[in-house]
């Protein structure tokens, strides 16, 4: 299990993860993962978006890297707009 914390702006929230141990992914199981990723991110479910996006840095030969970086960030201000929302 791994938190994370984030500071934006005043606030600071935590998400919790359980990404998998590193595995090697052929093609089709990358794929696979990218697009349950996305669909994660359409349905709200924040944290298994930055799970996925930890299971697939590196891979894509490291071209998509700045993708799933950007997109945890991106992750990050949702979840805690969500939270900001919600107090």
């Amino acid at each position: 299990m791994m938190t994370f914390e984030i500071l934006l702006d005043k606030y600071k929230a935590s998400i919790i993860l359980e990404p998998k141990e590193h595995q090697i992914f052929d093609f089709s199981m990358k794929r696979k993962i990218h697009n349950e990723m996305l669909e994660y991110y359409s349905n709200g479910n924040w944290n298994k978006v930055i799970t996925h996006c930890m299971e697939l840095k590196g891979e894509f030969n490291g071209a998509l890297d700045y993708y799933y970086d950007t997109m945890k960030k991106r992750v990050f201000q949702l979840k805690l707009q969500e939270l900001l929302d919600q107090a």
